[in-house]
């Protein structure tokens, strides 16, 4: 993990960082240098966890909402479950964004993500979303 000078370091010499899905005691991000690393496996681990317990979540709630016997009790706790899920899910949606580069555009040119997806940018599009399913990437 990176952190404070170090991350300058890195970029000083264009190594390029991944920010963690998680943060270091400071309550602070952390980064690693970008790789296949343990590292890189288990925040790419992490994140999969995370956007499938948000689709656990998901499937659980609308099950809970089609139930006419359930509590008021029970959707509070329900929606508590997907607020932190969704949470998670945008938290997985930035750090692939970071990656992809599509996080913001110099003030005058266009956001890439407002651009048509053709080509190579289509395909690293669409491996990112392939990997966002752990065992159906590829």
């Amino acid at each position: 993990m990176r952190g404070g000078g170090r991350v300058s370091e890195a970029a000083e010499r264009g190594t390029r960082l991944r920010r963690l899905p998680w943060s270091n005691d400071a309550d602070r991000p952390s980064f690693v240098e970008s790789g296949d690393s343990f590292l890189n496996r288990l925040a790419d681990t992490l994140e999969g966890q995370m956007i499938e317990t948000a689709q656990d979540d998901a499937d659980k709630a609308r099950d809970l909402v089609a139930d006419p016997d359930a509590t008021a009790e029970e959707m509070r706790k329900a929606l508590g479950y997907l607020a932190g899920s969704l949470r998670d899910a945008a938290l997985v949606a930035t750090l692939r964004g970071e990656r992809l580069n599509i996080d913001s555009a110099p003030a005058g040119e266009s956001h890439p993500a407002d651009e048509p997806l053709y080509g190579e940018r289509a395909r690293a599009v669409g491996q990112a979303l392939r990997m966002m399913r752990p065992g159906r990437g590829q």
